[in-house]
């Protein structure tokens, strides 16, 4: 008899027409029981609980229990492990080629199936798929789509495949503001697996697969696999080897698409065939390997050190993602804006719309961290600084810099516990805003 608790709950998907926010984690190659899985797992659990956030939408990005997939490994590796999350969260899986061990290759019977029940009809919006074997869902304004890497025939015979008409024509009738696609293994990867591998899945997927996904708009694709984690920049249209990557021709926007730094990147809008994906690779939430190269010219960051996983908010029409180190850190970010022109500061997600009408110069607290922000109507010179309430300058984070019209974010680091006033110096104007740590 289990009696309701806070421990045996659980919330229903949102209205069609919910903007967020929207708490996504990803993890990926994690179940194989370690202090790594652990290590991440709770690093989750206490992030989630600082932020007092629940967890809207869970991916499991493939091997999702090691070694073989059995129904032991599962019951050892995963459940026993996620038992308290798994009370009160719904899990959204794609098997991985561990997972596939214990799966009857021609009827894709075994564990992995038998474990989870997924939408086939459309039961939680997308195209019904009429099988477990790929599936997509909304949540809000994400449409997810769950892809299979672990079956060749769809893959490399693309155009015929069951799979790739169904993944066309699914990206085409939804509306939703983000397009997220995700499956085990990458098409963009130097980590412990190598995307150039000429007679390998990850290769055929990225020629064959990833033009569909990027034509259908997708947003953002992520991945395991690779037992590392690997974020690119926003490209488009490589689909060819690291050695044919062409700047020129595939990058969308550069730079670390973190919002802090005045790097975010954007995207026009919505629709299909709209060019810009960013890639991820979360394949070290339990497996961890310092293998490889680490040197794809699409990613901006990569790390094989350290376990960990993603996570990620949806609000309005910014999405934003975080690489959660098993030990607690921040050591990735990227925030990705979809409006309808494109253009840096003309359109920002519902709670930043709501405060930066108030002034020039906000504090406000976000992700556990605190923030100082700020935004530009037209290209304008700026001073920011922090004071105490002495009056003295303890913190000055830039000055006169010039900036292009848009809005700007900056951290606020090392300061002891206090009330603080930061001053903003914008174009010969004064703004204040006292706030306290």
């Amino acid at each position: 008899l289990i009696f309701p608790s806070a421990k045996n709950s659980f919330k229903t998907l949102p209205e069609d027409d919910y903007t967020g926010p929207i708490n996504i984690w990803a993890i990926g190659d994690f179940g194989n029981g370690g202090q790594g899985q652990i290590d991440t797992y709770t690093s989750y659990l206490n992030y989630a609980d600082s932020l007092n956030i629940e967890t809207d939408v869970w991916l499991m990005l493939g091997d999702n229990a090691y070694g073989d997939g059995t129904d032991a490994e599962y019951q050892a590796h995963n459940f026993n492990i996620y038992e308290e999350l798994l009370q009160k969260t719904v899990v959204w899986p794609v098997p991985g080629n561990h997972d596939y061990k214990s799966v009857d290759i021609i009827t894709h019977n075994g564990p992995y199936y038998d474990i989870y029940d997924l939408p086939t009809q459309g039961e939680s919006g997308g195209l019904a798929s009429n099988t477990e074997k790929y599936y997509s869902y909304d949540v809000g304004n994400v449409h997810f789509v769950c892809l299979n890497s672990e079956w060749s025939p769809w893959i490399y015979v693309p155009v015929a495949s069951e799979m790739a008409l169904w993944l066309t024509a699914d990206l085409q009738a939804t509306d939703k503001k983000f397009k997220v696609v995700y499956f085990h293994q990458p098409p963009y990867s130097k980590g412990s697996h190598d995307s150039d591998d000429p007679f390998g899945i990850m290769n055929m997927f990225r020629q064959n697969i990833i033009p569909l996904v990027e034509l259908g708009g997708a947003d953002l694709v992520i991945s395991g696999h690779s037992h590392c984690y690997e974020r690119s920049y926003l490209i488009n249209g490589h689909y060819g080897y690291s050695s044919f990557y062409n700047e020129t021709l595939h990058l969308i926007q550069g730079g670390s698409g973190n919002l802090s730094l005045g790097e975010e990147y954007y995207k026009k809008d919505n629709g299909v065939g709209v060019r810009g994906t960013i890639y991820n690779v979360v394949g070290n939430s339990g497996a961890l390997s310092e293998s490889g190269t680490l040197d794809h010219p699409v990613m901006y960051y990569s790390d094989n050190v350290i376990h960990g996983s993603s996570v990620i908010r949806v609000h309005g029409d910014t999405l934003t993602s975080r690489f959660l180190s098993s030990k607690g850190e921040i050591l990735d970010e990227y925030t990705l804006i979809k409006n309808a022109e494109g253009a840096p500061g003309e359109v920002t997600s519902t709670h930043e719309k709501e405060e930066i009408v108030q002034t020039s110069l906000i504090y406000h607290k976000e992700f556990n961290q605190n923030w100082l922000r700020f935004e530009c109507n037209t290209t304008q010179s700026a001073s920011l600084s922090v004071y105490n309430t002495q009056g003295k300058k303890v913190k000055s984070i830039f000055n006169d810099r010039a900036f292009n019209k848009g809005m700007r974010k900056y951290p606020l680091e090392d300061l002891p516990a206090g009330v603080y006033v930061g001053e903003l110096i914008l174009d010969g104007k004064k703004h204040t805003v006292k706030f306290q740590l």
